[in-house]
């Protein structure tokens, strides 16, 4: 529920920081989706080395900026890198 608050509240407030619509939301899939990734392997290397701690927060970080990913993907549009 407050992921999606949060989501609801970076997109209004990028929607007021951009002359178009999908402007501003290119660099924010990117970042978010590196972020993901970089998630997931901190999660696959905490498993590896049995460290539980880590690995819950790897995950936790997946989740939630994956689905941060995929909600602006959704919303926006994919990122093409031309204007």
């Amino acid at each position: 529920m407050y992921i999606i608050l949060l989501h609801n509240y970076l997109l209004q407030v990028s929607a007021c920081l951009s002359r178009k619509k999908g402007e501003l939301f290119m660099g924010l899939v990117i970042i978010f989706a590196l972020v993901a990734i970089l998630a997931a392997y901190g999660a696959f290397s905490a498993f590896k080395n049995k460290n539980l701690l880590g690995a819950f927060w790897g995950l936790a970080s997946l989740v939630v900026f994956g689905l941060f990913a995929l909600a602006t993907v959704i919303n926006s549009g994919y990122p093409t890198g031309t204007h």
